[in-house]
């Protein structure tokens, strides 16, 4: 029987950091906590669900009342993807916890009108501290997932296949 709970989850998160895990994202220092910690490089969203691998043990925010926020860096298409995106934080155990979600609406690429294929600014900022509470404070994976926004019988998501959605980078930082 596996036992869950905050001690039980500490226990793990000991014993896989003594098994020579990777802690990432558990700031220490105060040039740290601004920078933020890289969580990936650069990423190319396909036209269903994009499973991004990250190692990510939060562990205690650095001081009462921090915020961690999730910050992708230097989005961009070369043409409308046609979807927003949902974009999720798994923990180990496959559980997902939301972060927010992009839309590109209101964004123009090449040949649409627009100058260039980044999205104004190129990025996009969450909240992920209560994301970060629901999973233990551990993630393995960042999930992108295209949707209409809305559910239902007969609801489908289509991406445009030429709409090469990516990132350069994607950060965690406390606030």
């Amino acid at each position: 029987m596996r036992r869950t709970g905050p001690r039980a989850m500490a226990a793990r998160a000991m014993a896989a950091a003594m098994a020579g895990a990777i802690l990432l994202a558990s700031p220490a220092t105060a040039a740290e906590t601004s920078a933020g910690t890289r969580l990936a490089g650069p990423t190319l969203l396909g036209s269903g669900t994009t499973i991004v691998p990250i190692r990510l043990n939060a562990g205690p925010a650095p001081h009462r009342g921090a915020r961690a926020e999730l910050v992708i860096e230097g989005l961009a298409f070369d043409a409308p993807p046609g979807a927003l995106y949902q974009v999720s934080l798994r923990g180990p155990n496959g559980r997902r916890a939301e972060v927010g979600t992009i839309s590109f609406y209101n964004e123009t690429a090449p040949g649409y009108g627009g100058g260039g294929a980044a999205v104004p600014g190129g990025r996009r900022v969450f909240d992920a501290t209560e994301a970060l509470r629901r999973l233990g404070g551990a993630a393995d994976a960042l999930v992108f997932e295209p949707t209409a926004g809305v559910v239902g019988p007969g609801v489908r998501v289509r991406t445009d296949p030429a709409a090469r959605l990516r990132f350069s980078a994607v950060t965690l930082r406390w606030r």
